[in-house]
């Protein structure tokens, strides 16, 4: 998780430095603009007029080349109103695909259930941003997300016999958001930094020759990194990976009749750490 957060912050603060863009024209002219937007048809950009800022716009055929980043100094951008800075201000995004545990399993155990609790490590996860955008590189919001995991096994029962043991673990996550986005030189597909901190809740229901509860809560805190790919002005496929970090220092059974808490001792804490590996649909407003 710590490699994965500086990874993270390199990335963000190694590209928050905006610069100013080169545009060639078909007539040979070189341009000092801000570029905006890069659609089919046309390309849209502010340049300095007579001092002020003026926006425009130029048929992409009239256009040889443009770069980003091109010059280091931006009088351009310090003259650009803050509307004209922000690009899409509201981001929706929804996730799915594959969620590994990657805390270690306690010692002490048997092969058995060693086996067993490694069956319960991978599964499906779920999740949900809601992200707005104070500016093009900035915004903050809300996130979810929920992973399952299943498995089963026939095991021993204390008094002789033989039955089958369920499990079903659930951990969910819901926390505010800080986001950072970058986009690629012709603002369409962009990379995403999120951060967020927030409840981190654990439930696993057991079911043998009876059934019992155990649920739990702490503080979680979710890195994810992601590419979007633009499939319309307003539309885009998501790529991402996550790591999610927390540890469960308590939790509750609740076997129907009576419910019972159990304090662990530090060599027994539960990490419900997590990489992500998901693929979702992103909706710029």
């Amino acid at each position: 998780m710590r490699v994965f957060l500086f990874l993270a912050v390199v990335l963000m603060f190694g590209t928050t430095a905006r610069s100013q863009d080169l545009l060639l024209t078909s007539e040979g002219d070189s341009l000092n603009v801000r570029i905006t937007k890069v659609q089919r048809d046309y390309l849209y950009f502010t340049m300095l007029q007579a001092g002020k800022a003026q926006k425009t716009l130029m048929p992409i055929e009239q256009v040889t080349v443009w770069e980003k980043g091109f010059y280091e100094e931006s009088g351009v951008l310090a003259l650009v109103p803050e509307e004209e800075k922000l690009h899409s201000s509201l981001r929706l995004a929804l996730n799915g695909g594959f969620g590994y545990q990657t805390a270690k399993i306690i010692e002490g155990v048997s092969s058995a259930e060693r086996s067993f609790l490694r069956g319960l490590k991978s599964g499906s996860q779920f999740s949900g941003d809601v992200q707005y955008y104070f500016n093009e590189m900035f915004g903050a919001g809300l996130k979810g997300g929920f992973f399952e995991s299943k498995n089963s096994a026939d095991v021993y029962m204390a008094g002789g016999g033989q039955t089958q043991l369920t499990t079903e673990l659930n951990i969910f996550f819901v926390g505010p958001t800080f986001a950072f986005r970058y986009y690629d030189r012709d603002y369409a597909d962009a990379f995403y930094a999120c951060y967020s901190i927030g409840y981190l809740g654990y439930r696993a229901r057991h079911e043998d020759s009876y059934r019992r509860e155990v649920t739990g809560s702490t503080l979680g805190f979710v890195v994810d990194l992601g590419y979007d790919f633009a499939l319309s002005e307003k539309l885009a496929l998501g790529l991402q990976l996550s790591a999610l970090s927390g540890v469960l220092t308590s939790f509750t059974i609740d076997d129907g009749y009576q419910q019972q808490l159990v304090e662990l001792e530090e060599d027994r804490y539960e990490g419900l750490g997590r990489i992500e590996l998901s693929i979702g649909l992103r909706f710029n407003l």
